[in-house]
């Protein structure tokens, strides 16, 4: 069978990053890794790309099958590794977290780890036509940093 869809999907919180790597044949047959955690930080990333480039349920005969990165909007957690993602050429499909939690509740599970949620989250990467997250602005990003910063200052 010839892979038609590769997705990794992220469920981020402040100091980690959970993620599942899920595929799709041209059968229609879907294929999903362990969970692998990750620092939270440019450390960790670099590691998961590393593991992304050599991991075997990615490897096929065609490589140019992007690979997609679908992660939640998770508070402010998930936005350094989108940029990372971004500069590095991955595409990254960012959902609204009422997204996530109603297709939650189309699945089996109940239960709620980080392993659990990054399953569902390539599971939703999978089944869904996903859009292409565009970075804002540099000015955008910077005035937000230091927006950020003015607030931790008054406090």
């Amino acid at each position: 069978m010839k892979l038609i869809k590769k997705v990794t999907g992220i469920d981020i919180s402040k100091d980690s990053v959970t993620v599942c790597f899920g595929t799709q044949d041209d059968a229609l047959v879907k294929k999903y890794s362990k969970s692998y955690t990750f620092s939270n930080d440019v450390k960790g990333f670099k590691k998961l790309i590393n593991l992304v480039n050599n991991i075997d349920v990615f490897r096929s005969e065609d490589k140019n099958i992007p690979i997609w990165f679908v992660v939640e909007a998770t508070g402010v957690y998930y936005e350094n590794l989108a940029y990372f993602l971004n500069e590095n050429k991955y595409s990254v499909s960012v959902i609204l977290p009422n997204k996530m939690k109603n297709f939650f509740k189309t699945l089996d599970n109940k239960s709620k780890t980080d392993s659990l949620d990054s399953a569902g989250i390539a599971q939703y990467g999978i089944e869904k036509t996903l859009k292409q997250w565009e970075a804002p602005s540099a000015l955008y990003k910077e005035l937000k940093e230091l927006t950020g910063n003015s607030s931790a200052l008054q406090k």
